[in-house]
């Protein structure tokens, strides 16, 4: 039992012996790292994501009482977050195969100008 524990040993020194006197690759580079771009669904899920948590946040301010929104903002508002569902669903069709980028990519914009005008209300109270 030793024996083959010893010569388990041996081996694995041997090994890491012979690696040692390999070397590694010497990488040169020729200018500043970039990073990587993101895929059409990746910035479009950042962007969605994004847009609920602001609506999360509203929704939870004025459930909390600490926000109460005049009939202006509560009209901004929802039409932000019923332009924000119909996204979503538009998002789940094309990750299907069942709608373009085109037409996520127009649902999205309009989402998000719903969104700067929910948040133009909004600001425009305080």
């Amino acid at each position: 039992m030793k024996r083959h524990i010893s010569s388990g040993f041996l081996s694995l020194a041997l090994v890491l012996a012979g690696s040692g006197c390999l070397g590694c690759k010497a990488v040169s580079t020729t200018g500043p790292a970039t990073a990587p771009t993101l895929t059409f669904a990746q910035a479009t899920n950042a962007s969605l994501q994004a847009a609920h948590k602001f609506g999360t946040d509203i929704a939870a301010s004025e459930r909390s009482g600490a926000l109460v929104l005049t009939p202006v903002e509560k009209r901004a508002f929802d039409a932000f977050a019923a332009s924000l569902n119909s996204t979503d669903a538009l998002f789940i069709a094309y990750s299907s195969g069942a709608a373009t980028q085109a037409q996520v990519t127009t649902s999205l914009a309009n989402t998000t100008s719903l969104q700067t005008a929910a948040q133009t209300a909004l600001a425009g109270a305080n």
